[in-house]
């Protein structure tokens, strides 16, 4: 529920893990412009990268994959324009 009051104040939300993704699928369906809030994070090094987790996501989401932003390990993410 933080995540539809954060689509609701435009505020971005970040997902970490599976379990909180699986929510987001929940909050998803019910804000349908929370994706383009949502950034993917704790992405494991050894079998995942950032545009794998980007697809799954926009897939699940129903989404294009430009609404997603992933955060790596190294990198972190960008700011992110709603």
């Amino acid at each position: 529920w933080i995540a539809l009051g954060a689509a609701a104040a435009r505020i971005v939300v970040l997902v970490d893990g599976f379990i909180a993704t699986s929510a987001m699928l929940v909050a998803a369906a019910l804000a349908p412009a929370l994706p383009s809030m949502l950034i993917a994070a704790h992405l494991s090094q050894a079998n995942n990268t950032p545009e794998l987790a980007r697809g799954a996501l926009a897939e699940a989401l129903r989404c294009e994959p430009g609404w997603i932003s992933v955060a790596t390990q190294d990198e972190g993410f960008a700011w992110r324009e709603l």
